[in-house]
């Protein structure tokens, strides 16, 4: 069984010619063809023990109950794909069944494990079992029969040599590294050289020297590894293969199409829908090629913003920017840095009704449209009832004033100090609750409430007193359909207080709102692809990889209709000779009913942004409180200096309402 599709995706790449002396080449871009393949399925009385290259063609290690040894023993084959299987061993102990199995070039059996590398002989019987410093995380065979152990442990990757006769392991001592992107690497063989695969793409390793150095890179592009382990991989020039736990083949191949469509870039770190929607866009697009600037490897997120805002300030940039690239949302949009999207909108016949309220309201100014945020990362907040003592929490003033009457030993939240208290009470309101006039460029924190919050605050801080419960737990949103936290009887609803109420917001990932440069090159296909991502179908395929609601109104309500539809199969089941009838979907251990549906409506009208006006006075108010929390300035003291340090940011950002 064969079954093969193709999907382009775009890598770019700068290449260095050093051997001609070149070092400031034009940018190259690559479309990777995807070509999949499938690995026969284990039958129903196998066992899958590993998937691997061997002699030259990916196959199956297959354990099957011994036909002739009796019970507790299995007999080992090996099944190429798209051909019979073999037999490997006889009458192999029924303790070695695992899914670690590896095979050299010479056909010798390996089982990695969590304490070592153990290697059986030619009759199935234990040869040696070798303890390595840390699990085994992958094994290869390098030309000429080097066999390579990887471990990892704290995020650091070790390389080590097994002698196979003896089972001596030595330790590369340069070769050590840190995990690459995703958090995940996997080693495999390139003829004589160690090659590793990570989230960035594939790496030749210098065992002797302990360097990598990019062979086929993703870095930049819409490509993204699926949900999975690969087990094996080899590549050979601008081709490779991932051989994948599930049986798939995964064939790529890089093309250079340089000048044959107009590249559109998206500048940030991006999840997994952003890539594959780019991808799709890129299939179907015959002008525009979407490709992805995310930070290189050890390039912090400090730099890669800093980096943004000095190509943004000199005219240049992607096309496309989004908020974890920037440092200064609100500067930038003053200086006109970031399109208007509303005219686009409208041109285009999208409407804002259709959509969530925070799907425009990240980066909204008055009527103009300064980004678009593709998904909702709900997160909400719950009330311990004890402290509202029979009363109701209606404004961020009750709240502060519960909080001081209350006589009780509590904290906040827990682990939370005090900055992140005041943090909590001022990110809802555009105005800092009164205390900011935009109008007219002025600021005043010397009332009672920006007291009274300090005292409370400071009161309820976790830095010392964390032993103590906390009044106020955190709800996010698991997919699309459940809260992880369901609210207990003594709890009430708190959300984040806004200037009209209090609710769930919407928080980062996919949740990161985006926005057009103005200075772009290609604004008009920057805006098609991000009209593309506004799509019910592009909208549609936010799942719970992503852990997000579509901002898209019709696609979210097909998604809950579509659960609805799933809960409402039943199976069967016997137990103790009785037939119970139990729904045959279910999340998180519980069925999704019309009630849990009305209640992600709700959420799905009500959930709000955090105003990104307001950030860098928070910034502000979060640093210098520290200095009160830890008793290094009076509360008078740190309120000058916010007051000081706030105006001087209106000021210089004096424009009547940006």
């Amino acid at each position: 069984m064969k079954k093969a599709y193709f999907l382009s995706v775009l890598i770019w790449c700068l290449l260095v010619l050093a051997a001609c002396g070149k070092t400031d080449e034009e940018p190259h871009y690559y479309e990777i063809r995807v070509e999949s393949g499938q690995l026969e399925e284990a039958e129903k009385d196998q066992f899958l023990m590993g998937r691997q290259y061997y002699q030259g063609e990916p196959v199956s290690i297959l354990a099957e109950p011994s036909a002739d040894q009796g019970a507790g023993c299995i007999d080992v084959y090996v099944r190429p794909m798209g051909g019979d299987k073999k037999l490997l061993l006889r009458g192999v102990s029924e303790n070695y069944r695992s899914g670690g199995w590896f095979l050299d070039e010479k056909g010798r059996c390996f089982i990695r494990g969590a304490t070592g590398i153990t290697r059986l002989d030619a009759d199935g019987k234990l040869l040696y079992h070798s303890k390595t410093e840390g699990m085994v995380r992958d094994i290869c065979c390098l030309e000429g029969g080097r066999i390579i152990l990887m471990t990892g442990k704290d995020s650091i990757l070790s390389f080590w040599e097994l002698e196979p006769d003896t089972g001596q392991i030595a330790r590369i001592d340069k070769a050590t590294m840190q995990f690459g992107k995703g958090g995940y690497a996997y080693i495999g063989a390139g003829g004589e050289n160690l090659m590793l695969l990570d989230g960035d793409g594939f790496w030749r390793i210098d065992l002797k020297k302990g360097t990598k150095e990019p062979a086929l890179t993703f870095t930049g592009t819409a490509y993204t590894l699926a949900e999975g382990t690969p087990t094996d991989f080899r590549i050979d020039g601008s081709k490779a293969e991932i051989l994948w736990d599930e049986g798939r083949l995964e064939r790529l191949e890089w093309v250079d199409i340089t000048g044959k469509k107009e590249i559109i870039t998206v500048r940030g770190t991006v999840r997994g829908w952003l890539k594959r929607q780019a991808a799709l866009f890129n299939q179907s697009n015959d002008i525009y090629y979407v490709v992805i600037e995310e930070p290189g490897e050890g390039v912090s997120g400090s730099d890669f913003r800093a980096e943004t805002g000095l190509k943004l300030a000199s005219g240049k940039g992607a096309d496309i920017i989004c908020a974890n690239a920037v440092a200064d949302v609100p500067g930038l949009i003053e200086k006109g840095v970031f399109a208007d999207l509303a005219p686009l909108m409208e041109a285009s016949g999208i409407r804002q009704e259709e959509y969530s309220q925070v799907a425009f309201d990240a980066w909204r100014e008055d009527e103009k449209i300064y980004g678009f945020t593709p998904g909702m990362e709900i997160q909400d907040y719950v009330l311990d009832k004890e402290i509202l003592n029979g009363r109701e929490v209606l404004t961020i003033e009750n709240l502060v004033d519960f909080m001081l009457e209350f006589e009780g030993d509590r904290v906040f939240m827990a682990r939370a100090g005090g900055d992140e208290i005041m943090e909590y009470f001022m990110k809802g309101s555009e105005d800092l609750w009164g205390m900011v006039d935009w109008e007219s460029g002025s600021c005043d924190f010397s009332g009672e409430l920006f007291a009274q919050m300090l005292l409370a605050a400071k009161r309820y801080a976790a830095d010392e007193r964390y032993q103590y419960p906390a009044i106020v737990s955190m709800r996010y949103c698991s997919g699309f359909y459940l809260l992880d936290n369901e609210m207990k009887r003594n709890q009430v609803h708190l959300g984040v207080f806004f200037d009209d109420g209090h609710y769930a917001f919407t928080g980062s990932g996919v949740g990161d709102a985006m926005g057009i440069n103005a200075g772009a090159e290609h604004v008009e296909g920057a805006w098609e692809f991000l009209a593309f991502l506004m799509g019910e179908e592009a909208q549609s395929l936010i799942d719970y990889r992503d852990h997000a609601f579509p901002v898209n109104r019709a696609a979210f309500e097909s998604l809950i209709q579509y659960e609805l539809e799933e809960c409402k199969a039943t199976t069967e089941i016997i137990h103790d000779g009785v037939v119970y009838t139990i729904p045959a979907n279910k999340r998180h251990g519980q069925e999704f009913t019309e009630e849990q549906a009305e209640e992600f409506r709700q959420l799905f009208a009500e959930t709000k942004s955090i105003p990104y006006r307001t950030k860098p006075l928070r910034d502000i108010i979060k640093e210098e409180t520290a200095y009160y929390f830890d008793g290094a300035k009076s509360m008078e003291d740190v309120i000058a200096v916010i007051e000081n340090k706030i105006q001087l940011y209106l000021d210089e950002h004096k424009t009547g309402s940006m």
